[in-house]
């Protein structure tokens, strides 16, 4: 069984792929982890179609996006500009 947290990552991811660029996305989460699976499918779509990836919150500082990132099996250690 998929947990619900889970799930909303993937239908996220899924709409994710609709998107066109310059469209925007306001998300918001149940909990730190469904934000952070969310963001690492937008950071590993985006990475894999080779385009420019901004990604803007107030909810986690930096350091904590990149070892969400991280924990997702994304590197995003030299991607960061704050």
């Amino acid at each position: 069984m998929i947990s619900t947290d889970r799930y909303h990552a993937a239908m996220g991811s899924l709409a994710l792929a609709g998107l066109e660029p310059g469209d925007h996305v306001c998300w918001t989460f149940n909990s730190e982890r469904s934000r952070l699976d969310a963001t690492a499918g937008f950071v590993r779509s985006g990475i894999r179609a080779e385009h420019k990836i901004v990604y803007c919150t107030a909810a986690l500082p930096p350091a904590a996006v990149i070892a969400g990132l991280s924990e997702r099996g994304i590197d995003a250690s030299g991607m960061a500009r704050i």
